[in-house]
């Protein structure tokens, strides 16, 4: 039995082929379709001697907020490890919440970039991990956007570099503080 649980976790994980796209346009937050959430996640990095910030929130296909998170990540040497680190974190946080059925949005080049240069398993061990991550997830698809549609989950996670706020937590709704912008945002279409 050891040695079958053993061969099923060598095996890759099942192909599946999620829509990636890159959003040019969307200068504002667009909500996701019905039956859809959209986590939008973003990082702060400052310098490689200070603690980076991370920040999710999720919303539903009316643009309400369910819940959001912010967390002080570790100092890392260079953004684009701090905007990995944050992916990571959210994509763990969502298959605890049980979240599916999710668009992840994201306003980073480093993760584009970062996919791009490492398009085959193995290159890159943080990679490969968000890789399984996502494939936990029964339907999901990324997409990339202009910082003005990811403007909420920016703004938490440079509340941890800029205002210090390192206390980490998950919480229902959206921030009290960004209220106004989350209520302004889903006025928005549907994307």
């Amino acid at each position: 039995m050891e040695a079958e649980i053993w061969r099923d976790l060598q095996a890759p994980a099942p192909i599946r082929d999620p829509q990636v796209s890159a959003i040019q346009d969307a200068s504002k937050w667009l909500k996701p379709p019905n039956g859809w959430v959209k986590c939008n996640f973003a990082s702060s990095w400052v310098d490689p001697t200070s603690r980076c910030g991370g920040a999710w929130i999720v919303r539903d296909a009316n643009g309400n907020a369910i819940f959001h998170s912010r967390r002080s990540l570790q100092c890392f040497p260079n953004p684009l490890e701090a905007e990995l680190a944050s992916l990571l974190w959210t994509l763990e946080d969502m298959a605890n919440l049980r979240v599916d059925k999710v668009i992840f949005e994201s306003s980073s080049i480093y993760i584009r970039s970062a996919f791009s240069y490492y398009p085959s398993p193995g290159m890159s061990p943080m990679i490969d991990i968000i890789t399984q991550r996502f494939h936990g997830f029964k339907e999901w698809c990324t997409e990339l956007v202009l910082e003005g549609s990811n403007k909420v989950a920016s703004l938490i996670a440079v509340s941890v570099t800029r205002d210090h706020r390192l206390r980490s937590y998950v919480g229902s709704g959206g921030p009290s503080w960004l209220q106004s912008l989350i209520l302004h945002e889903s006025r928005n279409h549907h994307s």
